[in-house]
């Protein structure tokens, strides 16, 4: 490394230390890493609790301080200096330092922070309600549950806003880490009035001669879990050579609920919808078990804090007899 520049880092360095000594001085190194992941005043203001006008000052009051211009600004940019790249770098691992500290050796739950956990709606009625339980009993943190889309998710995990994800596998951003939990399966939806034993299954090969309902191949960008349900009804149709007799297409699982209940047809959906008491609706388990995909729980790698591994740990252990099933183990049900 030139001389120069190893001087800046170890200039750096003593910086942070004499910083973190300072509950201040932290706040303004978290006012900086936070703008630095967000490139949006705005964004990183929410994020600290504060409007933006002061939080310009406060990013204006580090540079001086520093005597070196971290960000550059414009009407509607913003982005790092070279010395802010340098900057931010050790900010985030001396951050990521003390909070190690922090949760390692302090007995008072009050100082570690609460870890964030958001789920979509395939968990809505099943599994969270479990997960919930098991870590309260299991860790010695807050846990905060909160509703958001896959979409949402992603870009949380990213920004640091939310430290664990749960949706399904073909949902998970490829920068972020994630490990499989379960498979959602398929389930018969039937209109009530079937004379069968409720607890009986069916074989797919038993709604031959129904009218099925089946998700729409014409679906929009956003509608990627509705997409995937159809190419996945599609695929297992195809390989056990299931032919329909007469089919419609519906856009969604609601939807399909809706029309089974008004008598128009059958449909294949997830199985977590058997919690629903939709109206002239009964569920039945198909013998087959095909399933849909992994659920899974996702993080950012970058997200390494104690608390976040032990939670991650809690919950594989929580599913480590109900993995995912194989690809191989499912088509063989056919």
């Amino acid at each position: 490394m030139p001389y120069s520049e190893s001087c800046f880092a170890a200039w750096v360095w003593s910086l942070l230390l004499r910083a973190a000594l300072s509950s201040l001085r932290v706040r303004e190194l978290e006012a900086i890493s936070i703008l630095a992941e967000e490139l949006h005043f705005g964004r990183a203001a929410k994020r600290l609790n504060m409007s933006v006008a002061p939080f310009s000052q406060l990013i204006k009051k580090v540079e001086l301080t520093l005597g070196a211009q971290i960000f550059e600004r414009s009407t509607r940019h913003v982005s790092l200096t070279y010395q802010g790249k340098r900057l931010t770098e050790n900010i985030r691992f001396l951050l990521s330092r003390l909070e190690h500290s922090v949760e390692e050796v302090t007995s008072n739950k009050s100082l570690v922070r609460s870890v964030k956990i958001a789920y979509n709606n395939a968990l809505i009625f099943t599994h969270i309600g479990e997960i919930y339980r098991h870590l309260s009993d299991d860790v010695s943190f807050d846990i905060e549950l909160s509703f958001k889309s896959s979409n949402e998710q992603n870009h949380r995990l990213q920004s640091g806003e939310i430290d664990l994800g749960l949706m399904r596998n073909f949902e998970v951003d490829g920068s972020l880490a994630h490990l499989p939990l379960f498979s959602d399966e398929f389930i018969v939806a039937l209109p009530e009035g079937d004379n069968a034993p409720p607890d009986r299954s069916l074989s797919i090969y038993d709604l031959q001669s129904e009218r099925m309902l089946l998700f729409s191949p014409e679906l929009k960008d956003e509608a990627k879990l509705t997409r995937n349900l159809y190419s996945r009804i599609r695929e297992v149709l195809n390989r056990a050579d299931f032919r329909p007799n007469e089919y419609i297409f519906v856009n969604d699982t609601w939807s399909a609920l809706v029309l089974v209940g008004a008598k128009v047809g059958v449909a294949l959906v997830p199985e977590w919808t058997h919690n629903l008491k939709m109206p002239g609706v009964t569920f039945r388990k198909l013998k087959e078990r095909i399933a849909i995909g992994d659920v899974s729980l996702a993080w950012n790698p970058t997200n390494v804090a104690p608390r976040i591994r032990r939670t991650i740990s809690a919950i594989e252990a929580l599913y480590a007899d109900r993995h995912p099933r194989q690809e191989s183990q499912i088509l063989a049900d056919l």
